[in-house]
């Protein structure tokens, strides 16, 4: 059982283990303002602005949670509660401004940009904004490790609040929130509980195999700045949305999950789909009304098969989501430990689903308030949220990325994807999922068409005329790589030249055939593009066929020339000229020609003339080898 000392009097007290994963990631960051958390709230109606910040003043004061500071003692770092005494709201007038919106959302997302020092308190701030005389602002941003997402929609409908009753002269209703050090007290008693060695046997169990991480992507990346993207849902779509759940006995958040995760499953063909999802980590009423840091990302598991329609996903979600839930205070970071997996940063998944509902619409006053969303904190990989406005029954799609790994275009793909694929699926639920495409008939079609649309004029050039064509254009890049050897264009033409004087000196002269029985490397290469260089045809003579077959080929195309190996397999009969091309003595004659390019006279092809670089054989019912290149 973990041993964890208790909170000590006076407000001073150790981390939580949640906030000691968000310091942690904070400190080893190159980007820590990943971890700043932001939206504003659009306030349609007039606002009174003394008064509005007398109401802020009132509920920082109530919320102690935004009273921490983090110290440092004897190597350990610790919090305090500090209280905000006369908070100073800040107030910004863009009325006057060409785009007010504008200019305020660039004033908001450069503010969340901004790296936060975690000793130097406050850790959040507030911003009120005035667009107009009947349009305002209300702008928060926290670091994590003072607040999730659960406490800042506290925050926002307990400022409606006290504003609401300000406004008309009222003394506003006690405050409700519970003290942030009952949530550490609450995390210390957890880990120190029998229910915390439940928790951590329920989640080796469930994955004591590590399934491959579902990513999108499919490439790694270290954490970097975060790609935003946000659509909001087609009413059509929201309509059904919010239909269906009832019909098919399931709620709303489980119909999103299931969804995204099909929509997973189709874009990755994964049948084991495991995705983050973010849970408050509180339990109980009181500590659901505790602004601070207490939420998690946990892991559901579901194995999607083509067979499955969209009431079996449901179910899988129910049942994994409900035993979640009874297990959601383990921290993520202590089943990674558990397996073994911190070590190597090895996560057991890359993309989360989050939904986020707003609940009641705030009223400040009369003026109607609605979110919007800025920024929730560090993307690994992809992020994907739901941002449901109850009052309005508006969704907006929302896409936090790695930037390394995804730019907006590709999320503004996915979310058109994600958005189709919901589309076919609530209009036929009980269809199997291996039906579905991801492509709507009209994507389609265009995906069908426009790349076979290949009519123009293309120019009269030569094989080695393309390819020298690159070479002037791109020296210096790869062109060619095996293993560990790597070509630039221009190592690869001199290793061509050199191959195509060797060649010459061998007497094979435009037309010529030479046959090829090389194993698969850069050589074979050099190999096929200076037999194209000096107007000859390559015969492909697989080491791995049978000798019989190697031997038909060869009687069949009579080639003037074999280019083998000494090491390969292929015997060549009697009377056949060949050039092993591992052999030293012709390693070094290679290395004394030129790796210039000669005249085309010079290597015997002709500018405007055709001729055919490859030749193929089949066989008859027979057995007997053909060539619709060479006469009967």
């Amino acid at each position: 059982m973990s041993s964890i000392s208790s909170v000590a009097g006076g407000g001073d007290f150790a981390l939580t283990s949640s906030q000691m994963g968000v310091f942690l990631g904070h400190e080893l960051s190159d980007l820590p303002q990943v971890y700043n958390g932001s939206d504003y709230w659009l306030i349609r109606g007039r606002v009174d602005v003394p008064c509005f910040k007398r109401a802020v003043c009132r509920v920082v004061a109530e919320a102690s949670s935004l009273h921490i500071r983090l110290y440092r003692e004897c190597h350990e770092v610790r919090q305090t509660l500090e209280p905000q005494e006369d908070f100073d709201l800040e107030f910004i007038d863009f009325s006057n401004a060409p785009e007010p919106l504008a200019m305020a959302r660039e004033h908001m997302f450069g503010d969340t940009e901004q790296a936060c020092d975690l000793f130097v308190s406050p850790l959040f701030k507030f911003t009120l904004i005035c667009l107009s005389a009947n349009e305002f602002i209300f702008y928060q941003r926290y670091h994590h490790i003072v607040q999730d997402g659960l406490g800042s929609h506290l925050i926002i409908h307990r400022l409606a609040e006290v504003y609401s009753s300000l406004l008309v002269n009222q003394v506003p209703t006690p405050g409700s929130f519970g003290p942030f050090e009952e949530l550490v007290a609450a995390d210390i008693a957890y880990r120190n509980s029998a229910k915390f060695e439940r928790d951590r046997e329920y989640w080796t169990s469930r994955f004591q195999d590590v399934p491959e991480p579902l990513s999108l992507a499919r490439k790694e990346a270290p954490l970097a700045g975060t790609c935003r993207y946000r659509k909001a849902f087609s009413s059509g779509v929201v309509t059904l949305l919010h239909e269906l759940p009832e019909k098919l006995g399931f709620n709303f958040s489980q119909l999103l999950i299931a969804l995204t995760c099909m929509y997973l499953y189709k874009m990755t063909g994964q049948q084991e789909v495991v995705v983050g999802l973010p849970v408050t980590g509180r339990v109980g009423k009181s500590q659901r009304n505790i602004p601070g840091l207490m939420s998690n990302i946990l892991p559901i598991r579901l194995s999607i098969l083509p067979k499955h329609n969209l009431q079996d996903v449901l179910s899988k979600v129910r049942r994994e989501v409900k035993a979640t839930l009874l297990h959601q205070q383990y921290r993520y970071e202590d089943i990674l430990r558990d397996l073994n997996l911190l070590a190597t940063q090895q996560e057991l998944f890359k993309a989360t689903v989050n939904i986020e509902r707003f609940g009641r619409t705030p009223l400040f006053g009369e003026a109607v308030a609605s979110p919007n969303n800025i920024a929730n904190g560090p993307a690994k990989d992809l992020n994907i949220f739901f941002f449901c406005d109850d009052a309005t029954e508006n969704i907006v799609l929302g896409m936090d990325a790695n930037s390394l790994l995804y730019d907006e275009s590709q999320l503004e793909s996915y979310a058109d994807g994600l958005q189709g694929l919901f589309t076919r699926v609530l209009n036929n639920p009980q269809s199997p999922v291996g039906l579905f495409n991801l492509l709507s008939p009209q994507e389609a079609q265009r995906a069908l068409l426009e790349p076979n649309q290949t009519s123009c004029e293309l120019p009269r050039l030569t094989l080695p005329e393309l390819f020298e064509a690159q070479v002037e254009r791109t020296p210096e890049a790869l062109a060619l790589g095996h293993g560990d050897e790597q070509l630039t264009y221009r190592q690869l033409n001199d290793r061509v030249n050199r191959m195509a004087h060797l060649l010459v000196e061998l007497e094979v002269s435009r037309g010529d055939g030479v046959g090829v029985s090389l194993s698969r490397s850069t050589s074979m290469l050099v190999a096929l593009l200076a037999i194209a260089k000096v107007g000859a045809t390559y015969i492909p003579m697989d080491p791995y066929y049978p000798q019989e077959r190697l031997n038909t080929i060869v009687e069949v195309a009579k080639p003037v020339l074999m280019l083998v190996e000494r090491s390969g397999r292929y015997r060549p009969a009697r009377g056949v000229r060949c050039c092993a091309l591992d052999d030293a003595r012709v390693q070094e004659w290679l290395s004394c020609l030129s790796s210039q390019k000669k005249t085309s006279n010079d290597w015997r092809w002709a500018r405007c003339g055709l001729c055919t670089v490859y030749l193929g054989l089949y066989r008859d019912a027979q057995g007997r080898g053909h060539s619709p290149w060479l006469p009967e």
